[in-house]
């Protein structure tokens, strides 16, 4: 599929989400919201809100899920594990909203 654009535009950050055709049909009447999209709109909201905002959040991309959910399914007995590493700097505790 064609890519529409990539946001924040290539190079100004290392987790830039690039929307495709494919994934823009997802937003017609009818169609549920694929990860890209959801990312799209987290990756923007993160980058709207203020720095004391942005203290108070913590944003996981749609992956998150994914992978806790294939561990879960793989009968893991510690599927946290999985995951452990993206919130290894982050007291995710201290956040009022994830």
């Amino acid at each position: 599929s064609t890519d529409l654009f990539t946001y924040p535009p290539p190079g100004t950050c290392r987790d830039a989400v690039t929307v495709r055709v494919s994934d823009a049909k997802t937003l017609c009447e009818g169609m549920l919201l694929n990860d890209t999209i959801i990312d799209f709109y987290l990756k923007t909201l993160h980058d709207s809100m203020t720095q004391h905002q942005r203290s108070q959040c913590h944003f996981f991309t749609t992956f998150l899920w994914k992978r806790l959910q294939l561990a879960e399914q793989q009968r893991q007995p510690d599927p946290h594990s999985e995951v452990a590493r993206w919130t290894k700097h982050v007291d995710i505790f201290e956040k009022a909203f994830l």
